[in-house]
């Protein structure tokens, strides 16, 4: 049996990097990112060609905050098509329920992580990273709980085209961080949740998140991702990172590989 799982996660690797393989050659000249998180919380909203998105939406009490950000940048929020929520952990989830209720954002989640949503709690975090005292440290201090919500749109499939939403990119499941973890590509752009985080005291330095639903699928992601031309990662915390940082990171601090169990 274990000997079958070990090949079912491998296939399932395979299909992620020929999803990936071929980045999006679109024009995205005009467009524009912007952070709308705040403190170590990340958020963003992307415009391009009159369209806008959101990915993520930080925590619990700051709604009104990035609602502020949002208009300051001459956004009205009941224009932004869409809310992409990376996956479903109190940090990047916590305004959700906010944004659908007073602006009709339409939410989207993985499929795997409805449950989560609907009930506004998280499930045990597990530590992924070799600094296990600072991540106990942080787990003692999680987001567990949020404001639960009913996503309005589920992503079933592998990979989703953005274009029925002005977008010339697409979204894909990668597991890893949690069980329903997504990113995001755009021309030379990933918005890549928690696969990274950036340095506590460098943000642009890349560092292992605390917290693993599966490390090696994990490890299997990001060093596929490596082998695409993808430059900018933008990721929940800290960050951008560079594509050239990850590779020396990565090297440097190598994790379990699933191909080679």
């Amino acid at each position: 049996m274990e000997v079958l799982m070990a090949l079912v996660k491998i296939q399932l690797t395979l299909l992620f990097l020929s999803f990936i393989a071929s980045p999006l050659k679109a024009q995205v000249e005009d467009l524009k990112v912007n952070a709308i998180g705040y403190g170590y919380y990340n958020a963003f909203l992307l415009s391009a060609n009159g369209k806008h998105l959101m990915i993520d939406s930080g925590v619990e009490g700051k709604e009104e905050k990035i609602i502020k950000k949002i208009k300051h940048l001459g956004v009205d929020p009941q224009d932004i098509s869409l809310l992409i929520i990376t996956h479903v952990h109190g940090d990047h989830v916590g305004g959700a329920a906010f944004f659908q209720k007073h602006y009709n954002i339409p939410v989207m989640v993985h499929t795997k992580e409805t449950a989560i949503a609907e009930s506004g709690r998280i499930a045990e975090l597990k530590v992924g990273t070799q600094k296990k005292k600072l991540a106990e440290w942080v787990k003692k201090r999680a987001h567990d709980e949020f404001p639960a919500f009913t996503p309005d749109i589920l992503l079933e499939e592998d990979t989703l085209g953005l274009e029925q939403y002005g977008f010339p990119g697409k979204i894909f499941f990668v597991g890893g961080h949690s069980s329903g973890s997504i990113v995001l590509a755009i021309g030379e752009h990933i918005f890549a949740g928690d696969l990274l985080r950036g340095g506590l005291l460098c943000r642009k330095r890349p560092a292992y998140h605390f917290f693993a639903h599966n490390q090696k699928v994990l490890a299997n992601t990001l060093n596929g991702l490596m082998k695409q031309p993808y430059q900018t990662y933008y990721v929940g915390h800290g960050g951008p990172l560079k594509k050239q940082a990850i590779e020396k990171f990565l090297k440097k601090n190598p994790l379990p590989d699933v191909a080679n169990q």
